[in-house]
């Protein structure tokens, strides 16, 4: 699992494809986080039927895909380079069962005053209480960036008031002095990052 790891960071796909076919014939079962990075390793070089191929193998030696794997699956749908990609990333995420899934698809259009995607966002985060905060910041990330570059400005503001809340972005946002306050963006991604600052200023302006 190390070497599949090692040569997939390395950029290395074939080497990191060869280990883990070198341990299913050992016998040796994978776990989540290694085909997470084999899965991840495919991804960064668009090899997407070989990423359909993986996850398929992950599903049928009984692996459950876990948050991450989601994570990695909606950012590789975001930036698809094409219809066709973004097509097959959608195929992929629904074929991992996961709830984030269900989330994003029952996602409701923002109402007035974006109550509905707020409650929908705090149903959905209690729902993955037990997740440790890595990976649902991460799904945080993922997502409000998705909205964000998809159009969906209102809702992904309003799925982020949830998780700063929540304080799924712990030091995201920072009083230091009395009117001297510190936004880290650097812990997000560019959708997240705008989405974070537009709506902390908007927050200031009410205040």
């Amino acid at each position: 699992g190390l070497l599949v790891d090692l040569w997939g960071k390395a950029g290395n796909v074939e080497k990191a494809w060869q280990w883990y076919q070198a341990m299913l014939h050992a016998g040796l079962l994978p776990n989540v986080p290694t085909c997470n990075s084999l899965l991840s390793t495919f991804l960064r070089v668009n090899k997407i039927a070989e990423a359909y191929d993986l996850l398929q193998n992950m599903l049928a030696l009984g692996l459950r895909p876990s948050l991450q794997t989601y994570t990695l699956l909606l950012s590789c749908c975001t930036d698809g380079r094409s219809k066709l990609d973004m097509g097959f990333c959608g195929q992929l995420m629904a074929s991992t069962g996961h709830p984030a899934h269900m989330f994003l698809l029952k996602m409701p259009a923002a109402g007035p005053d974006g109550q509905n995607v707020r409650n929908h966002a705090n149903n959905f985060l209690n729902l993955m209480h037990s997740e440790d905060r890595e990976s649902k910041r991460g799904l945080v990330d993922a997502v409000v960036d998705f909205l964000h570059k998809s159009g969906q400005k209102e809702e992904a503001g309003s799925v982020w008031e949830v998780a700063a809340q929540k304080n799924v972005f712990p030091d995201a946002l920072r009083e230091k002095s009395s009117s001297y306050w510190l936004i880290n963006l650097h812990v997000m991604s560019e959708g997240t990052a705008i989405t974070a600052l537009s709506r902390t200023l908007a927050w200031f302006r009410k205040q």
